[in-house]
């Protein structure tokens, strides 16, 4: 472990034992397609939104959260909970090949809920680790870590063969009611409460798909998303928690999502059997974005062709973009199409395409850009932040919940300017100070732990003379316990329209 992380959450743990300070509890909740400009769409429709002008008053706005490319709902659910880019996790689509195994899989059947699709690699130590997982498996201090998620993409897969704490299988038919009094029980459990929840609900994205991003009815949803926050306030304000302090006043809140929404008609359909023999490939995914596996030998032919429709992308695997961050991995294969804004992929005219709204496009596009939104103890009020990346978001909860994060892609700097006062400048005390008291911790600890080994072997020689008194008063011996981790793990999940 770095020192300053051992520094940073050894007091924080200190601060909680001795000065009663209540430990950091923290929600997130991903609104599936939720794009960045639907609050402001809303109001301009002359839409009331109290709860959603709650959070941004008393919390965090960032101007837009960017999504990893490609802008699907299983790879950047897995984004967000591991800070790592498609790449690195190895979720590259909602449907995909990996060539080792010789299988594809589309990861809201039976079997995408098999680890193998899901733990990216056979090493614990770069491979992802959710963040729920980080959760159980950190040290336990002052408290003990639980977490509780409810159908986020991955929570049903065991990771190295652990679930967290609570979990459920996906049921697209649960009310977000539903969803949410279970949360705020496992929150206000006496017994075995939680200290991070996760909760995952389907729209707007199903609204978008059906109906286009421009609809009344996308209106409609983001007035029942926010009485759905209403009323989530009004649970946790019911609880007063473990603590002190209403579960209201102590439980921080995220409010993001997995990507945003374009528009789309039948007449923007690339056919790609008008154009070339698709029995010379197979391509993995869905519209608009796909894997292309050439047979062999027709990897150029292939590219050739494809590269001349037009409103189509293609780029040879190597040749994709590093912004991207969509090129190393196994399961990117040899070619991959991207279709331009707003329009459709198919492989012949037996597919139809009755959507109105869709996602996948490059990552770069304001229609794909989602929301995020925080408030709570540990963030800024009233604040507007600049865009921030979906790969930070995990560094930012292990910050939230002083732990040590697992091997990531994410960076804490470019996120934590949107946090409250530092726990550093919250006490008014600055790095030196904290090691000082931290060192003072340490020689307590051994003086202590010498003096009453003194004493112990006093005792066992017999000896009982008067003048021989310790004077222990003011000398406390801590432990603090704060021991960096291995194990990581990995789970699944989805949603009607991924």
């Amino acid at each position: 472990m770095k020192l300053h992380y051992l520094i940073y959450f050894t007091l924080a743990h200190l601060l909680q034992i001795y000065a009663h300070i209540e430990y950091p509890l923290l929600l997130m909740i991903s609104f599936d397609g939720f794009r960045h400009d639907y609050i402001e769409m809303a109001k301009r429709a002359g839409k009331h939104l109290p709860n959603f002008d709650r959070i941004i008053s008393e919390g965090v706005k960032a101007d837009y959260m960017k999504d990893a490319m490609i802008t699907k709902t299983f790879p950047n659910h897995y984004s967000i909970v591991t800070g790592m880019y498609e790449e690195s996790h190895g979720v590259v689509h909602n449907a995909m090949y990996d060539p080792v195994y010789g299988q594809s899989v589309e990861l809201w059947t039976p079997e995408g809920h098999t680890e193998k699709w899901w733990n990216g690699t056979t090493d614990r130590k770069t491979g992802p680790e959710p963040i729920w997982m980080t959760n159980e498996l950190a040290p336990e201090e002052s408290f003990t870590r639980r977490s509780g998620v409810y159908f986020w993409p991955g929570s049903d897969v065991p990771h190295y063969g652990q679930y967290p704490h609570h979990w459920k299988p996906y049921n697209k038919s649960t009310p977000l009611h539903t969803r949410i009094d279970s949360m705020v029980e496992w929150f206000s459990s006496e017994e075995k409460p939680i200290n991070l929840g996760l909760l995952y609900y389907e729209e707007p994205d199903r609204t978008g798909h059906h109906h286009g991003p421009d609809s009344p009815e996308i209106l409609d949803v983001i007035v029942e998303l926010d009485n759905a926050l209403g009323y989530l306030f009004n649970k946790l304000d019911e609880h007063p928690g473990n603590g002190h302090h209403r579960l209201g006043d102590r439980v921080n809140l995220i409010v993001t999502s997995d990507h945003g929404m374009a528009g789309v008609s039948e007449e923007r359909v690339i056919t790609l059997s008008k154009h070339i023999n698709t029995t010379q490939f197979g391509m993995f995914g869905s519209s608009p974005v796909f894997n292309v596996e050439p047979l062999p030998g027709k990897e150029d032919l292939v590219y050739e062709i494809l590269s001349n429709i037009s409103h189509l992308h293609v780029y040879h695997k190597e040749d994709i973009p590093d912004d991207f961050h969509y090129k190393n991995n196994r399961r990117i294969l040899k070619i991959l199409i991207v279709a331009e804004e707003g329009w459709s992929i198919v492989k012949d005219a037996t597919e139809n395409m009755t959507l109105y709204g869709n996602h996948g496009y490059n990552n770069s596009l304001d229609s794909m850009h989602s929301i995020f939104l925080a408030r709570g103890p540990a963030f800024r009020s009233g604040f507007r932040s600049p865009p921030l990346s979906i790969v930070d978001i995990y560094s930012l909860i292990c910050d939230i919940l002083y732990m040590v994060p697992h091997h990531n892609d994410g960076k804490l700097e470019r996120i934590q300017h949107i946090l409250a006062t530092h726990l550093f400048e919250h006490f008014k005390l600055n790095v030196t100070v904290f090691t000082y008291i931290i060192a003072f911790s340490l020689c307590a600890l051994v003086a202590g732990v010498l003096s009453c080994r003194a004493c112990c072997c006093q005792q066992k020689r017999g000896y009982r003379k008067s003048t021989l008194h310790i004077e222990m008063n003011g000398v406390h011996g801590i432990r603090t316990g704060a021991t960096s981790h291995l194990l990581q793990s990995d789970s699944s999940e989805e949603d009607e329209i991924p």
